[in-house]
């Protein structure tokens, strides 16, 4: 069965998508073994700034070889799943399965950028401490338009505009 490019396109989409989270979520799942957190240790949780970056390689290589194998399972049973046929190009059936997993990886590595790491990221520390603010807040009830009125009755607010 051929599809067209645009539909093609979606399929991309959503099958990177897809690689993405099971990719995630496996990683996820390797972290509770502690011979894992031994070999890709958390880059935060390390005080060196080498040993920091070079953990945070080795997790960039660990999340680039699942999606990589993911991304080959997809390949191997979505026959349709193919870019260069999409786009007309025929009998060149390993490099449009190279390009599909070129497509499928860098979507992949794509969508974890624009998903982010997760629900709670780190707060940023470069904006300065935290603003606090002193002195009295007045609750004003609904219905005072004037302070005026809130004045008249000693800031209670008991009292309102009967215009």
């Amino acid at each position: 069965m051929t599809h067209d490019a645009v539909s093609v396109t979606a399929m991309l989409l959503l099958a990177a998508f897809g690689v993405e989270r099971i990719s995630r979520g496996l990683l996820f799942l390797l972290e509770s073994f502690k011979a894992w957190r031994t070999k890709f240790p958390d880059p935060a949780s390390l005080k060196d700034q080498e040993v920091q970056d070079a953990a945070a390689r080795r997790q960039k290589w660990a999340s680039f070889t699942v999606c990589g194998l993911l991304s080959l399972i997809l390949i191997y049973f979505g026959k349709d799943l193919r870019v260069l046929a999409a786009m007309g190009v025929q009998n060149q059936p390993v490099l449009d399965a190279m390009v599909t997993w070129l497509v499928l990886v860098a979507g992949c590595d794509r969508l974890k950028d624009i998903l982010g790491d997760g629900p709670a990221a780190a707060p940023d520390e470069s904006s300065g401490p935290p603003v606090q603010v002193a002195g009295t807040i007045t609750l004003v009830p609904a219905g005072v338009e004037d302070d005026r009125e809130l004045v008249a009755d000693g800031g209670r607010g008991a009292r309102t505009s009967t215009r």
